[in-house]
């Protein structure tokens, strides 16, 4: 996942060891909340990108979305999970995480995620549809910024993908995606997914 920069308006996916909390009054909506983080995220369940943003207390002339994350299961329901690299400063250093990354420019949603999934993995994945969106926070309250989730189907070697950041691919089963240490945001995929958002 390309790094979003951290700070207002811009998007992170959090560090890891969250925690997931329904948020107050919004029984739809489940905050996480990370310890090394200046701001939350919370997950908007099966909201389209124009609804979240046309949301009371959206601000106004808000870009839709800062960034994008495709979950990715094969025929057998196995999830494709990205190792990243443990290195200082990057979002989720060592852990298990999605295919996606920032915005670039005006993009969509759409395009956001197809570049980042061609760039970081060398696919071209058609019938993604989106899955949730993220809503991250300050401390505040105040939107930061947003990843639009998609899910996609494929059933390839993740072993013989042509990585161009990170450690590795790999295909899990969502049995053992406990026993992973993994992003927020690919805790909260799963938890849509299950859900069948």
């Amino acid at each position: 996942m390309t790094q979003v920069p951290d700070g207002p308006g811009a998007a992170d996916s959090s560090g890891h060891g969250a925690s997931s909390v329904p948020a107050a009054g919004r029984p739809d909506v489940l905050s996480v909340v990370a310890a090394s983080v200046p701001h939350t995220s919370s997950v908007v369940a099966a909201a389209s990108v124009a609804e979240e943003s046309a949301a009371p207390g959206a601000e106004t002339g808000a870009i839709a979305h800062t960034g994008t994350a495709a979950l990715i299961v094969n025929d057998a329901g196995h999830y494709l999970l990205h190792l990243r690299d443990h290195i200082p400063g990057i979002c989720d250093p060592g852990a298990w995480s999605l295919i996606g990354g920032g915005r670039e420019g005006e993009e969509t949603a759409k395009e956001t995620v197809d570049r980042e999934i061609h760039e970081e993995i060398g696919l071209v994945l058609p019938g993604l549809r989106p899955l949730g969106l993220i809503r991250l926070t300050d401390g505040g309250g105040a939107v930061a910024g947003r990843i639009q989730l998609f899910l996609g189907r494929w059933n390839g070697d993740a072993h013989a993908l042509p990585l161009t950041e990170g450690v590795m691919c790999h295909w899990f089963p969502a049995s053992l995606t406990g026993r992973l240490r993994l992003s927020p945001i690919a805790v909260e995929a799963f938890r849509l997914h299950r859900r069948g958002a």
